[in-house]
């Protein structure tokens, strides 16, 4: 399994064993994930409203054209957050991988936890 183990202002490492990848600034399909052993089991999904600093990991193709954002907290928490196709206004499909976003998440009605806003 491919693992995080280095960040650059320019790129993200990832190692599997002795390899080492380097994430491209794309969204990877799944076919693709699963061809590069890509391990996301870590990243669990926020259950706090709040604004947090975060840097941009890794973006990834969902399902009905939704996003998976994964990201590095400040804290070291590792989050993976779904952005809906009608979120497209966040603009997580065109920030370049590696960089850092001030992201602010709030309640929805039914009590879950979402992506609000965005900032570089």
């Amino acid at each position: 399994m491919i693992q995080m183990t280095d960040t650059h202002n320019d790129h993200l490492s990832f190692s599997a064993g002795q390899q080492q990848i380097t994430i491209e600034d794309k969204v990877y399909s799944r076919a693709e994930m699963r061809a590069m052993e890509i391990d996301t089991s870590d990243y669990c999904f926020l259950t706090e409203a709040g604004d947090f600093h975060a840097q941009l990991l890794l973006k990834a193709e969902a399902r009905d054209g939704m996003l998976r954002a994964f990201f590095r907290f400040e804290d070291g928490r590792k989050i993976i957050t779904l952005i809906f196709w009608w979120q497209k206004r966040l603009g997580l499909w065109n920030i370049p991988v590696g960089k850092w976003l001030l992201l602010h998440y709030g309640l929805s009605s039914k009590g879950g936890v979402y992506l609000m806003d965005v900032e570089l």
